[in-house]
């Protein structure tokens, strides 16, 4: 019943890992050719505090896929919660109502058994997220930024404009070259308006165990005029965490980790 994320992480992860001492830079907007790349902190002190951390967060979400029995504590069948979906014309965020149905699991059920938990949204366009209601509006029209998910190990930035700003986010650390392991991990993003940027640290962790930070979407989600970021913030291959980013232009720093959920692979 589970996919193991893992698998499809670690093989995306050792092809970046091999070329991330390089200093590579991902380019989204052609525009930024000639910029002026970010100069790259050089992060010597430890990572003592994980973050974002496992609990503590302000609303929590969902996908909707296949969960564990112990997964979904607090996720009443028929609620309703926002989602991020895409549609014929694009992506947006709609209401709908979700459903949590029972299922076998394959990792832990008998063959009579079904403790997992499968969840659906009414809604029939694809969905990429769902959240609590009350954090984010519906929203018709949302460009999405990247074309497809950028892994962010240690030493490669990512950059890209909207509107008015131009976006880099980048990541410090150390890497094991013998067995690609990665340490000491801090990942942040910039947005520079008008001359003057903003620097948020989005993720801390000692190290990582076979996977690394993936930027799963970008874009502006609560219609502030910034980019908002879905990132899958797991450390461990078997586990998938994905958390919610959201901007606020009166606010110091400028993004912060709103919501998250963990689930276990197989």
């Amino acid at each position: 019943m589970k996919c193991n994320f893992g698998v499809v992480v670690s093989l995306v992860l050792c092809s970046f890992l091999i070329v991330a001492c390089k200093n590579n830079e991902t380019v989204v907007n052609q525009k930024l050719a000639d910029s002026v790349p970010v100069e790259l902190p050089v992060d010597t002190l430890p990572v003592v505090n994980e973050f974002p951390a496992d609990t503590g967060a302000t609303t929590q979400l969902l996908l909707p896929k296949s969960y564990h029995s112990n997964e979904l504590d607090g996720v009443e069948n028929g609620s309703t919660w926002l989602g991020l979906f895409l549609g014929k014309q694009g992506y947006y965020t709609a209401q709908t109502k979700i459903f949590k149905n029972k299922v076998h699991d394959d990792a832990v059920d008998a063959d009579s058994e079904n403790t997992g938990w499968m969840v659906t949204v009414e809604n029939k366009d694809s969905c990429l997220m769902l959240t609590k209601l009350g954090l984010l509006l519906p929203i018709a029209n949302i460009e999405k930024i990247l074309s497809e998910q950028e892994p962010m190990p240690p030493y490669d930035k990512l950059t890209f404009l909207y509107k008015e700003g131009t976006y880099q986010l980048y990541a410090t650390g150390m890497i094991n070259t013998e067995n690609n392991m990665v340490t000491n991990y801090r990942l942040y993003a910039d947005v520079t308006i008008d001359g003057r940027t903003q620097t948020s640290l989005l993720m801390t962790t000692s190290g990582f165990n076979e996977t690394i930070a993936t930027v799963l979407f970008a874009g502006d989600l609560n219609g502030d005029g910034l980019v908002d970021l879905i990132i899958n913030t797991s450390t461990h291959y078997n586990t998938f965490k994905p958390t919610l980013y959201l901007s606020n232009s009166h606010r110091q720093p400028w993004i912060l980790p709103v919501g998250w959920h963990i689930s276990v692979g197989c």
